[in-house]
């Protein structure tokens, strides 16, 4: 069987320290000793990276030593996956004020990702993103679409 290959995007990485939201970290705590065992193959984009680093401190190094806790590849921002980010412009599933969003999507479609896990209820998980890879899979010809969804569809249940 194929590894699952995981793209996170920063909102993951994020709720690694939010306490104000218990439920969603303590999800994303446990998603993160699974990532840990390094039984898949985690990707994050140079925006992942980028968005950690627009954190303060001590945010900032915190999240950074979550990083290291895990063995991940960085996808450099490629003409591809631009090209492919603004077919989500273009298709008006996202405006371009989301476009770093539509990078995380791009950067796993473009991968061959098997899901993208994300806490981004508003640009990321939700129905209208889920058809719009879909949509934007068909037309760059990258195949079948990657499934979206949060740490806590790898937690629950055990």
């Amino acid at each position: 069987m194929k590894r699952l290959k995981i793209y996170l995007d920063t909102s993951v990485i994020s709720y690694l320290d939010q306490t104000d939201s218990p439920e969603k970290m303590a999800d994303t705590l446990k998603f993160w000793e699974f990532l840990k065992k390094g039984e898949v193959d985690i990707l994050v984009s140079r925006v992942t990276l980028d968005e950690i680093e627009d954190n303060q401190e001590p945010k900032c190094s915190k999240l950074k030593n979550f990083l290291d806790e895990i063995e991940y590849r960085v996808i450099e921002i490629s003409d591809e996956i631009s090209n492919v980010a603004e077919k989500f412009i273009e298709n008006g599933i996202l405006t371009r004020k989301s476009y770093d969003d539509c990078v995380h999507i791009a950067s796993s479609l473009v991968h061959d990702c098997t899901c993208i896990i994300s806490w981004n209820f508003k640009h990321i998980v939700n129905m209208k993103m889920v058809s719009g890879v879909k949509l934007v899979a068909a037309q760059t010809g990258y195949g079948v679409a990657t499934l979206i969804c949060t740490p806590s569809y790898f937690v629950e249940g055990d």
